[in-house]
């Protein structure tokens, strides 16, 4: 019976170290699963963060593009004001308008009131445009 005793120590002590060898590589599968889950972690946060900073670079590219334009209209919007400045006729004195006779024409770079040949004759009175031309020129 000694030697009956013996082998079922040794079969228990055998299934006690298989028992912990599979513990063991459970252990070290959940270890390595863990660590994978860790990483593909890691990998979708990184990936989050490439996202973002890319969607960050469009933002700002639009925002540039959007400043340009503006930018381009402003300037457009300058321009024209410009040569519709240079397009009207210049007042010597802003605010005064004259009538022209009829025949009459103003010289617009001046301001200058050229009488026509109607307006020269003594019988007749100066009008509008004529005494307005005359009390500017007083003043």
């Amino acid at each position: 019976m000694a030697g009956g005793e013996e082998e079922e120590e040794e079969e228990e002590e055998e299934e006690e170290e298989e028992e912990e060898e599979e513990e063991e590589e459970e252990e070290e599968e959940e270890e390595e699963e863990e660590e994978e889950e860790e990483e593909e972690e890691e990998e979708e946060e990184e990936e989050e963060e490439e996202e973002e900073e890319e969607e960050e670079e469009e933002e700002e590219e639009e925002e540039e593009e959007e400043e340009e334009e503006e930018e381009e209209e402003e300037e457009e919007e300058e321009e024209e004001e410009e040569e519709e400045a240079l397009a009207k006729p210049k007042q010597e004195f802003p605010g005064i308008q004259t009538q022209l006779l009829q025949g009459e024409r103003q010289d617009n770079a001046h301001g200058v009131v050229t009488p026509s040949k109607a307006s020269l004759q003594p019988d007749r009175e100066p009008r509008g445009g004529e005494m307005l031309f005359h009390s500017t020129i007083m003043l």
